[in-house]
């Protein structure tokens, strides 16, 4: 196979890995702090695949380009959506649940680099013995 092509294969896994764990970390304590979330989503521009789970109202969702990716919260927009209960929304939240929901995502980031590091440690740290 082509190594410039396996070359691009690698940077889309790599790149959507940390996009999944990003979005992951933002995910979380929204639904932690209980805001309403419409769709969790890697990827931008058109749904190649979405599905539901049961007793869940967010949307999973796998775009197709592979550049980036969103959680989408009540109350981030202006509009405000009359079918949401006014605690679920984000706006709704005190400064520290809000300031928590937006920085989960670097934090995720941050504690995966960690545990990527470690066992790289640990491996080398085995070779070399």
């Amino acid at each position: 196979m082509n190594v410039q092509f396996l070359d691009k294969i690698y940077f889309i896994l790599i790149l959507g890995t940390t996009v999944f764990i990003h979005e992951l970390g933002h995910f979380m304590f929204a639904k932690k702090y209980g805001v309403y979330v419409y769709e969790f989503s890697i990827g931008m521009g058109p749904k190649l695949f979405k599905f539901n789970r049961k007793n869940d109202e967010t949307n999973y969702c796998i775009r197709l380009l592979p550049i980036g990716g969103f959680v989408q919260m009540a109350g981030e927009d202006i509009e405000v959506d009359e079918n949401i209960p006014k605690e679920k929304l984000l706006t709704a939240k005190t400064a520290f649940q809000r300031f928590m929901i937006m920085v989960a995502g670097v934090m995720m980031n941050f504690i995966t680099a960690i545990i990527i590091y470690f066992f790289i440690g640990l491996f080398w740290y085995n070779l070399c013995l």
